[in-house]
């Protein structure tokens, strides 16, 4: 394989053959690799509204539905405090329908991010505390919030703190928690998204009432839950099915709405639907607006104002994604100058630091998601304003972001997290001194292999297990997400058949290959660049999930390609380009003899330090240096690119020409096992007068030996590949040939 950028790990036990025909050994070792118990099987592959706990097992849960029963009984008001983010105004969404069927009303309450924050804060507290609260329910933060609670408390008002973040050590001193992370709590599911918890309170409420609106609850939950990125096991994953199975034809006017939108009308929603396309609308509007409009487009039964809505969370998300788009190409530039010029191979540091003036807060999470992609390293991105920065970190595999940030966090004045994401705020003068302590924090963690993107493969299909038994197998292992990703499949010895480019405006890559029985389409609409050094007939494997296809009503299997690996290119030519490679390569050597120029000092071997630029100039004198260039720098039609050159002897001003050659080759080494003696010289002359064939194609030898004799001037070209005898007026030392010398002398000294 050519050098590799990327880690692909196998599972231990990896299956035969046999195994990957077999579908049931295949469901079994794919469930067991997410950690489900095979006594389990039939819960997971047929998830039951009945496995869900009862309700009432979670801590909290009773004290909290009998004390709001008791304020809807005695008409005391009642306010629901959400957080900004999808899961926020899901959970919101969920309770408001709940009041709202047992005709109730209710206020519910969203933080501004950029204003207030995350969570609760106490002047919201006081203020709907003076606008005459007294049952005040969190819903998706909260457990956190000891002031604010003792706020409520010292007021006479009652706080329900419904969560699923993790508590600290001292809890809220509130009338009642529920999370099923607390000390204590019986529910056998901890992880539960918010929507998840307020989707347990509501069945608790509403009693037998819940019938009635169970399925679009459920549709809400498991838009919060998948938007969430909240695990898609155990309960959150029957929420999910559930919610699922229903919502492309939804009866909610709000969901409608934003399918018809974002074009999503009649078509079966799937978790990668609300991941990628729904979900981010409703984020939107917590990121760069109002969060209140998510809420509102939820629980609408007008259809004009869920169309209004809708519209104006589209055009949201559209400045969002180019606020976004503007902070990253900045971010790309802070990144790029980072790059040490000392470093033979243009090394990056082990941690980023990239910071902005201005920078939105509601987008720098999502701009660090997109470096880290990009780079493979641990990266905090801050919006600074007024002297404060705060910062949004993402991380990768196998680097514990949090225990980072914790050897420094005396320079914080507030941070918090998990493993792989956090956020913090400091003086903007702090960042240089951060930005070293975290380099060298990283430094210490941090290997070369970490620096390279992971990718774990369930099993290596065979030409017999990819069929569409299998796809259908896929299908029921569905939703995918979080603890239960699409299983990543290795494919081997596929050909490349055909590169073509797709999409309205001709943006992607699609490329057509072959197992050697059938062929397959391999798509990537995130990164199709990865499909860019392909050429007709290269070989290579592939990291796929297997999807089914269907178009104008064929079916087929296509391959979602995450990655890569091109084989080495095969070391045969045929005649006509191994002569042109000897030809070349004699005339390198004729170069080197007569030390027109030695190799300047800027060439950089590629095998020693990966290409981080994008070169003209390539020198290559072996085979395989040569077969490099080949198939990596000409392009798909089977033509050089005209801004790259492989070079003979590259002289001082080609700044950073790249050496293909492997480490170790020595082209004088070469050379002095094909220098011609007196001998064969003296053969092939006698050959040439006596009208004898020249065996084809020429070797090296063959070819030196000619350039001596036409240098001496005893014989000249008549043709491709002819050569007659020239007279000579006296007898001539071939030996004495200044070519013949310069040769000797160079490959002896």
């Amino acid at each position: 394989m050519l050098s590799n950028k990327t880690r692909w790990v196998s599972k231990k036990n990896e299956m035969s053959s046999e195994d990957l025909i077999d579908l049931d050994i295949l469901t079994d070792s794919l469930l067991s690799a997410r950690g489900v118990d095979l006594t389990d099987k039939d819960t997971f592959l047929n998830p039951r509204l009945e496995d869900l706990a009862l309700p009432d097992s979670m801590l909290g849960l009773t004290p909290a539905v009998h004390r709001i029963k008791k304020a809807v009984a005695a008409g005391e008001k009642i306010v629901v405090y959400g957080d900004y983010d999808v899961d926020g105004m899901t959970s919101i969404s969920i309770l408001v329908r709940a009041f709202r069927h047992l005709q109730v009303p209710v206020r519910y309450y969203i933080p501004d991010r950029h204003d207030e924050g995350y969570g609760l804060n106490a002047e919201a507290i006081k203020s709907l505390i003076a606008d005459g609260a007294r049952v005040i329910i969190t819903v998706d933060c909260g457990i956190t919030s000891t002031v604010e609670a003792e706020i409520c408390k010292e007021s006479g008002v009652d706080l329900i703190i419904t969560d699923h973040h993790e508590p600290h050590a001292i809890l809220p001193d509130a009338f009642a928690i529920l999370n099923p992370k607390q000390p204590g709590c019986p529910y056998p599911y901890k992880h539960l998204a918010g929507a998840g918890i307020a989707l347990r309170i509501a069945e608790a409420l509403l009693e037998d009432k819940f019938a009635d609106i169970r399925t679009e609850l459920l549709e809400i939950s498991a838009f919060g839950t998948v938007a969430d990125v909240a695990p898609l096991l155990g309960e959150n994953r029957i929420i999910v099915h559930h919610g699922l199975s229903t919502m492309s034809e939804t009866s909610q006017i709000g969901m409608r709405a934003l399918m018809e939108a974002t074009d999503m009308t009649g078509k079966k929603i799937t978790a990668g639907h609300i991941g990628f396309i729904l979900g981010p609308k409703l984020n939107a509007a917590g990121r760069i607006a109002d969060p209140m409009l998510g809420v509102k487009l939820l629980v609408t039964d007008d259809p004009l104002e869920a169309a209004e809505i809708a519209k104006q969370l589209v055009e949201m998300n559209e400045q969002r994604q180019e606020i976004e788009r503007e902070i990253v190409e900045a971010a790309i530039t802070q990144v790029e100058l980072k790059r040490d010029p000392n470093q033979p191979d243009l090394q990056l540091p082990p941690f980023l630091i990239v910071s902005g003036e201005g920078w939105h807060g509601g987008v720098i999470g999502i701009v660090a998601s997109r470096i880290v992609e990009r780079y493979h390293r641990p990266v905090v991105v801050f919006g600074v304003e007024n002297g404060i920065a705060k910062g949004s970190g993402r991380s990768i595999e196998g680097f514990n972001l949090f225990e980072a940030l914790q050897s420094v966090s005396d320079l914080f004045s507030k941070f918090g997290g998990h493993e792989q994401a956090a956020g913090m705020t400091l003086e903007a003068a702090q960042l240089p001194e951060l930005e070293k302590r975290l380099i060298s924090y990283a430094s210490e963690h941090l290997t070369a292999e970490d620096f390279k993107p992971l990718y774990r493969v369930e099993a290596t299909l065979n030409k017999e297990a990819i069929r569409f038994e299998l796809t259908d197998l896929l299908k029921k292992l569905e939703p995918f997400g979080v603890g239960n990703p699409k299983p990543l499949f290795r494919v081997n010895d596929l050909i490349t058949e055909k590169v073509m480019t797709i999409g309205r405006v001709k943006t992607y890559l699609k490329v057509l290959a072959s197992d050697g029985l059938r062929n397959f389409d391999l798509v990537n609409f995130r990164n199709s660049e990865i499909f860019e050094p392909l050429k007709t007939k290269m070989r290579f494997d592939a990291l796929v999930t297997v999807e089914e296809n269907e178009f104008r009503g064929v079916k087929s299997i296509q391959f979602d390609t995450r990655d890569i690996r091109i084989h080495e290119p095969s070391l045969h030519f045929d005649e006509a380009d191994l002569e042109f490679f000897n030809r070349t390569k004699a005339e390198a050597i004729i170069h080197q003899a007569y030390q027109f120029q030695q190799v300047s000092s800027s060439i950089k071997t590629e095998v020693e330090s990966p290409i981080r630029f994008e070169p003209e100039t390539f020198v290559a004198y072996s085979l395989q240096g040569w077969l490099s260039f080949y198939h990596r720098w000409m392009d798909r039609g089977g033509q050089a690119s005209p801004e790259k050159a492989l070079i003979l002897c590259p002289a001082t001003h080609h700044k950073g020409a790249v050496c293909l050659d492997p480490p170790g080759y020595d082209l004088k080494k070469e050379a002095a096992a094909v220098v011609p003696n007196r001998d064969k010289l003296k053969s092939l002359y006698l050959s040439i007068r006596n009208g004898e064939s020249l065996i084809k194609p020429f070797n090296l030898e063959t070819l030196l030996a000619l350039r001596i004799l036409e240098s001496a001037g005893l014989i000249e070209g008549e043709g491709v590949g002819k050569y007659k005898i020239r007279p000579v007026a006296s007898k001539i030392d071939l030996t004495a040939s200044p070519l013949f010398s310069a040769l000797t002398e160079w490959t002896r000294g």
